[in-house]
């Protein structure tokens, strides 16, 4: 994740779509994909993430808020 919101910064990207299965088996790592996206994304880039079949237990409200 840390290269692609490097990515995105280089090509001044401002929208990243992240679709389906962000955790493979669990939401044990959302808190870890939270502060990587605090620390490593450029500050006006937003991130929508489409939950897949491995993400149930993520909801709305657990999903990134403003830095």
């Amino acid at each position: 994740m840390r290269n692609i919101f490097t990515q995105c910064q280089k090509l001044e990207v401002n929208l990243l779509i992240i679709a389906g299965d962000l955790f493979d088996k669990s939401l044990a790592y959302y808190d870890e994909f939270d502060q990587l996206h605090h620390e490593s994304s450029p500050p006006d880039l937003k991130t929508i993430i489409l939950p897949g079949n491995h993400d149930l237990g993520l909801k709305q409200g657990n999903l990134l808020g403003d830095k």
